[in-house]
């Protein structure tokens, strides 16, 4: 049986994770709103900040298809590119005025190197298991050996 990550869990659990205290600071981060149909990351774009939804509705494209829609409170974005030092693999763009807390990502690394080391290394696994999963869905490659 194979086990499904979600990608929040890596900041979630290990930079942020769910306690009174974790929820006070969360909530002290600036807040940005975009509003319907603005583009909140880009895909290709590098950014130093991490994204994490206080209210709304977000859409995840890739390559013009819409691969997901989130509307849970705390989900993060752009962590893998914080996380990778690389660039966004998806558009993030809002499907209605959606709120979020700001985190600079060079502070969120350095409160706790062993947390963002952990992350590192999850998301680096999680994004090769991606990118394995993609690979294996074009319709060029064939899974038969």
């Amino acid at each position: 049986m194979a086990r499904t990550v979600r990608k929040e869990f890596i900041v979630q659990h290990l930079l942020i994770p769910k306690s009174p205290t974790s929820q006070n600071s969360i909530a002290a981060l600036p807040l940005v709103t975009y509003q319907a149909g603005e583009t909140v990351i880009a895909d290709g774009s590098r950014t130093a900040r991490v994204l994490i939804l206080k209210k709304g509705a977000v859409a995840i494209i890739k390559e013009a298809t819409e691969i997901a829609k989130v509307t849970e409170p705390d989900a993060v974005f752009g962590e893998f590119s914080v996380l990778l030092d690389q660039p966004n693999k998806v558009d993030v763009r809002t499907l209605e005025t959606s709120q979020f807390h700001v985190a600079d990502a060079a502070v969120l690394l350095k409160q706790n190197p062993i947390a963002a080391h952990v992350a590192m290394v999850l998301a680096r696994q999680l994004d090769n298991a991606n990118d394995l999963q993609t690979y294996r869905t074009l319709p060029w490659i064939s899974s038969a050996t």
